[in-house]
């Protein structure tokens, strides 16, 4: 089953700010809960230390133990006792030796899950079946089918323990009756959720109702709903708590199981131990999957179908999946829906009819002050009606954003819903100028800057009220409008535009930094103006993420602007002050000398990325995630090219999607702490 994922370290990073607060946290239950696990495995161990007199058949009995000890977060019982402590049970230590219940259950649940799913370890041990498979080498016979055959038994045992356990809780008899028919629901649910996992394996594409079922029967139910309402029926009949529970546990329980289908196909699995996608392997259907299934090309669906079920997939076969997650936006939609099941989660704690205090157990937010009770003035512009803009206009920016700007299209899609729009438009409008003069080396400079003078004119018109039929032309007109973005700095860009017509060479980086104030800065002036900001040293730090872009672009494409339009952008003086000229350029020469100037406007780079860190804590915080997200990959760029040895010549340096998927997830993580 999938849910052996929820052991993740990872996939905590969704529970965690729910569950650490004034009451306890999850290091401190582990403290106290461990105790009481280990002293009922150790009677167990004792009572069956007479079963039997074969060294071999104890040592096996003692696999329960080595498994519980292993690891595990304890999160279904930790679940549990905050339940009996929201209903207002207070004997801390009944409730912790009951609760050993639900740790033994899990364990059940993993040992069959392993075998299932041919698992070969878990904690980083080898898992059940393999070990007592290891423990019989020497004896005659099919040991692999005799290891899971025993490993089953275990399992079962486990089961029995659980009941064990339950049956005889220390608490009223109407109260362990309560709990006792929640377990068996549990269980039920478990079981079901367990078959449709296999059922999925059988075919080639699930529907998205049946992942939602599935996710609300195993994730939800099992891990969040269930655990803590028999944690709550063991103190007390509270229904409006288990109504809670209910929507609190179905809400988290999709954040948390989205979070590890993520997880699954980009996580680095030189961190996380895991082999990369595979739930894809396993002939496993995850929200990603099915969103491809739905939402996909052609091509995304091939690339998912023909990996399913692989026992070994090459790394061209990974990256064809990772980018038809990206491509489809199943990976963006994922992240949606993890977002907003973690505030729904919020939502129904806020409501339920608990303490301060209790909530707290939960949330480690209520503690944080609301957006709406900051003192700082955040200047944010009203939203604009996106239902009165031509959605023909908005698909026509937002495809050319997509096919010009793979690394910005990729960043936008972690920007406020409402002002995406705006920043297609806005790529739109640069990107047709840049095409112009970047295709110049295809035309006379006469005939590109009559080109570029044609478009320039027929903005200005439309800025006058004219009508076009230009898409971009339109919908940059509206952003224009609503955000109050000074045509000054349209006239900026549309200078810099005309001087690629004539200009090849810059002379120092100050005159380069006067081309990209336009080119660039601009852009980010821009940008600070649709997400909103909190102060107007925003925009100073807006302008150096700007040329940091820029100035990475530069050095990406020192082959291209030249092979294509004679174009150098590395300043004169800095070529000279290495004894290189624009022929090294021409002749595609990486000489020490060479890359040692590469290292230099690297750095310089490198600044200015840090210069603009500064002002992303300017922005309006729903921009800021997108923003330190286009400048992570950008940056990711420079990695790129040391790591080919700072030759621009080798090749374009590249952001793999995988990298790409990597950085997304490293920057929404910093954003949760």
């Amino acid at each position: 089953m999938r849910g052996r994922r929820l052991s993740s370290g990872r996939g905590a990073a969704i529970v965690r700010p729910f569950v650490r607060g004034s009451l306890m946290n999850l290091m401190t239950f582990r403290e106290r809960f461990d105790p009481h696990l280990r002293r009922f495995l150790l009677a167990k161990s004792q009572q069956f230390a007479d079963y039997s007199l074969d060294p071999t058949l104890a040592a096996l009995l003692e696999e329960p133990s080595r498994l519980l000890n292993a690891g595990g977060k304890r999160l279904r019982p930790l679940m549990a006792w905050a339940g009996f402590r929201l209903a207002g049970g207070t004997d801390d230590e009944a409730v912790m030796k009951t609760v050993v219940a639900l740790e033994l259950f899990h364990a059940f649940a993993l040992v069959h899950d392993d075998i299932m799913d041919r698992g070969t370890e878990r904690h980083g041990v080898p898992t059940v079946h393999v070990a007592v498979t290891q423990q019989l080498a020497g004896r005659t016979g099919d040991l692999a089918h005799v290891g899971v055959s025993q490993a089953i038994i275990l399992g079962d045992l486990l089961f029995s323990w659980t009941l064990e356990v339950l049956t005889s809780a220390d608490v009223p008899p109407d109260r362990r009756q309560a709990a006792l028919q929640l377990f068996f629901r549990m269980s039920d649910e478990l079981m079901v959720g367990q078959m449709m996992d296999i059922d999925v394996t059988t075919r080639d594409w699930s529907t998205m109702a049946e992942m939602e079922q599935k996710m609300a029967l195993k994730t939800a139910g099992y891990t969040f709903t269930r655990p803590l309402q028999l944690g709550m029926a063991l103190a007390a009949d509270r229904p409006e708590l288990a109504a809670f529970a209910e929507e609190f546990g179905r809400a988290l329980g999709v954040a948390f199981q989205t979070l590890d289908d993520i997880q699954d196909s980009f996580a680095d699995h030189t961190e996380t131990g895991k082999t990369p996608l595979s739930d894809i392997r396993d002939r496993q259907q995850t929200v990603l999957t099915q969103w491809v299934a739905e939402h996909g090309s052609d091509e995304d669906r091939a690339a998912v179908r023909e990996a399913r079920g692989l026992e070994t997939l090459t790394d061209m076969q990974i990256q064809r999946v990772r980018q038809a997650f990206v491509r489809s936006g199943a990976f963006v939609a994922a992240l949606d829906a993890c977002r907003s099941g973690r505030e729904r989660a919020k939502r129904a704690l806020a409501e339920c009819a608990c303490s301060a205090d209790d909530r707290r157990c939960y949330n480690k937010s209520s503690t944080k002050p609301s957006l709406s009770m900051c003192s700082i003035d955040v200047r944010k512009p009203l939203k604009p009606m996106v239902s009165r803009l031509d959605q023909k206009d908005i698909e026509a920016c937002k495809a050319l954003q997509r096919q010009h700007g793979t690394s910005y299209f990729f960043a936008t899609r972690f920007l406020p819903k409402e002002h995406r729009w705006a920043v297609h438009a806005l790529y739109a409008f640069f990107r047709v100028p840049d095409e112009i003069v970047d295709r110049l080396g295809k035309k006379s400079t006469e005939a590109a800057q009559a080109e570029l003078a044609c478009w320039r004119a027929e903005w200005r018109a439309v800025r006058a009220g004219a009508a076009t039929t230009d898409p971009v032309l339109r919908l940059a007109h509206r952003v224009f409008e609503l955000y109050a973005i000074p045509e000054s700095e349209a006239e900026a860009f549309f200078a810099s535009m005309e001087s690629d017509t004539h200009t090849f060479e810059y002379k120092d980086f100050e005159a380069v930094r006067e081309y990209m104030y336009g080119s660039a800065a601009v852009v980010g002036r821009m940008m600070t103006r649709i997400l909103g900001y909190t102060s107007e040293a925003a925009f100073e730090k807006a302008e150096a993420l700007g040329y940091a872009m820029q100035w990475t672009n530069f050095l990406r494409d020192i082959q291209e602007d030249w092979v294509e339009r004679g174009r150098v952008y590395l300043p004169q003086d800095r070529l000279h002050a290495h004894g290189l000229s624009t022929e090294t350029i021409a002749r595609r020469e990486a000489s020490p000398a060479f890359l040692a100037l590469m290292q230099e406007e690297i750095a310089r780079a490198d600044a200015l990325y840090q210069e603009a860190e500064a002002g992303i804590a300017l922005l309006h915080p729903e921009g800021r995630v997108g923003v330190r997200m286009a400048s992570r990959l950008y940056q990711e760029i420079l990695r790129e090219l040391e790591r080919q040895g700072r030759n621009p010549f080798a090749g374009r340096a590249r952001t793999s999607w995988v990298r790409k998927g990597w950085i997304a997830m490293r920057v929404l993580k910093e954003a949760s702490l």
